[in-house]
């Protein structure tokens, strides 16, 4: 995304309502640039974090991404430590592993 809007920051602490408001009020102006084409094929994954797996913030997921987001105990399960889903950890970790050798 070439958005002058990114990075996004939250004031205070990440929680539940503060993701959920982040993903309906912030997210759709983040991809406004993309083609409603791509919007449409694009999948929406979060980790793990408490927030990302609060009710709240679920429901919101459910109303923008239905059927296209990835998340703990949703439609398409999070793979923790999955080198498909996380390449950058992974690639990251493994640069970081070498260049201390």
């Amino acid at each position: 995304m070439a958005s002058f809007n990114l990075p996004f920051f939250i004031d205070g602490t990440l929680n539940g309502q503060r993701y959920a408001d982040f993903l309906s009020q912030q997210l759709p102006n983040l991809l406004e640039e993309v083609p409603l084409e791509t919007r449409l094929q694009m999948w929406y994954q979060h980790g793990g974090c408490p927030a990302h797996n609060a009710r709240v913030a679920r429901t919101v997921l459910h109303e923008m991404f239905p059927e296209h987001w990835i998340g703990r105990g949703e439609h398409i399960s999070w793979l923790a430590r999955s080198p498909d889903l996380n390449p950058l950890d992974f690639f990251v970790g493994n640069v970081k592993e070498h260049c201390l050798q």
